[in-house]
C-alpha cells in the first residue's frame, strides 16, 4: 500500500473512494494544482464529486502533511509532499502562473544558509518555502518573439 494511503488510515481517517481518487490525481502530477483544477480532473474522469468534497479532502491532506500548499494571489496550490524534497525554492511566473521548483544543490545550500541566518539574526521560525516571483524563460521568449 502506498505510504500516503497508510498515513490516512493510521490517523483514523477512512480512505473513502473520493479521497482515493483525489490522492491519485495528486500523486500522478508533478505540478502544483488548485482545488478547481483537481475538481475538473475528477469530472474529466467521470467521477461524480462535488467541489466541497475536494476542498474538505485537501484540507484533511494538508493537516496530515500529505500535500504541501503554496499561496499565490489568494489561491492555494496543492502538490503531494515528497519527503526527499523538503528544502526547495519555488519560482512563480507572474505571466503564465507556472510554478517551478528549484532543487539545484547550490541553490538549496544557499536557501538553507539564508533560513539559518534569518532565524539567528531575527529569532524567526521559518515554516514556509521560499518563493520567488518573476517572468519565466518561456514567457520572456514569447514576449521577445512577439516583439514587445
Amino acid at each position: 500500500m502506498h505510504q500516503r494511503y497508510s498515513r490516512l488510515i493510521k490517523k483514523d481517517n477512512k480512505l473513502t473512494s473520493a479521497r482515493y481518487e483525489i490522492l491519485d490525481i495528486l500523486i500522478s502530477s508533478t505540478l502544483h494544482q488548485t482545488a478547481a483544477e483537481i475538481y475538473q480532473k475528477l469530472r474529466d474522469l467521470s467521477h461524480k464529486r462535488g467541489i466541497a468534497t475536494v476542498y474538505r479532502t485537501l484540507e484533511l491532506f494538508e493537516s496530515l502533511n500529505i500535500v504541501e500548499v503554496l499561496m499565490k494571489d489568494h489561491t492555494k496550490y496543492f502538490k503531494i509532499v515528497n519527503p526527499n524534497h523538503q528544502n526547495h525554492i519555488h519560482f512563480i511566473c507572474s505571466v503564465c502562473k507556472r510554478i517551478i521548483e528549484y532543487d539545484d544543490p547550490e541553490i538549496l545550500e544557499f536557501n538553507r544558509k539564508l533560513k539559518e541566518y534569518i532565524t539567528h539574526l531575527y529569532c524567526h521560525q521559518i515554516t514556509e518555502h521560499l518563493s520567488l516571483t518573476g517572468i519565466c524563460n518561456n514567457c520572456m521568449a514569447l514576449d521577445k518573439k512577439e516583439g514587445n
